[in-house]
């Protein structure tokens, strides 16, 4: 599911509560605050993605050439 990080106080009901959680963005920046903002709902299980959907990519990518 896609999110805004702003929307997410209005915006989050429909997200499971149920497993975890795994919060991404471009650079890392919002995710970090969408991670706080959702631990602050009262989502326990919030992961963020390490290094960023950049950083998940470069990686993948040379995965796939290697």
């Amino acid at each position: 599911m896609q999110r805004h990080v702003g929307r997410l106080a209005f915006v989050h009901d429909d997200l499971p509560r149920d497993r975890p959680l795994v919060v991404y963005c471009q650079t890392g920046i919002r995710s970090a605050v969408a991670t706080a903002a959702l631990r602050a709902l009262g989502f326990d299980d919030v992961r963020e993605l390490t290094g960023s959907y950049e950083a998940w990519r470069e990686l993948r990518r040379s995965a796939v050439s290697a």
